[in-house]
């Protein structure tokens, strides 16, 4: 849940509106699916960015107040990124199914490298070393180092 979407969950509740009448309003003819859309929104801050500024719109939400609580709820993310991770591997078994092995405290990035890169060697797996919130380094299966996202 973000800052964005418990205010707008407030002003909703404050104001009465069901999501059902909501979702009518932005113009759903299938109005199970519009509050779908909206609760789902509600409930994990995830929302189609053509959808925000109608949604505000209908709840009588400005603009200036969607600017702050997007800010606010950057600045939680680049808080949240900033926390220290231990650094770990996490290698690809299988499409959509990944399993985590954790690296010795204390190890150096260049060791970490060399292990991402001997476990996908051997395993014949993809791996990704996750260095920190910030920090993914991918190896295929050859072991070859591919991206380093920062």
């Amino acid at each position: 849940m973000t800052n964005l979407s418990k205010y707008f969950r407030f002003v909703r509740a404050r104001d009465h509106v069901p999501l059902s009448t909501l979702a009518k309003i932005l113009g759903y003819s299938n109005l199970s699916k519009g509050a779908n859309k909206i609760t789902r929104f509600e409930q994990t801050g995830e929302i189609d960015p053509r959808l925000l500024l109608p949604l505000a719109t209908a709840l009588g939400i400005s603009t200036d107040i969607l600017r702050e609580l997007k800010a606010r709820d950057r600045q939680a993310r680049e808080r949240w990124a900033d926390e220290p991770v231990e650094p770990h591997l996490v290698i690809r078994l299988m499409p959509s199914i990944c399993g985590r092995k954790d690296l010795p405290k204390g190890i150096s990035r260049e060791r970490a490298e060399r292990v991402a890169s001997v476990t996908a060697r051997r395993s014949k797996m993809k791996v990704a070393l996750i260095w920190n919130r910030r920090t993914t380094i991918t190896f295929d299966e050859k072991g070859i180092r591919h991206t380093e996202d920062e």
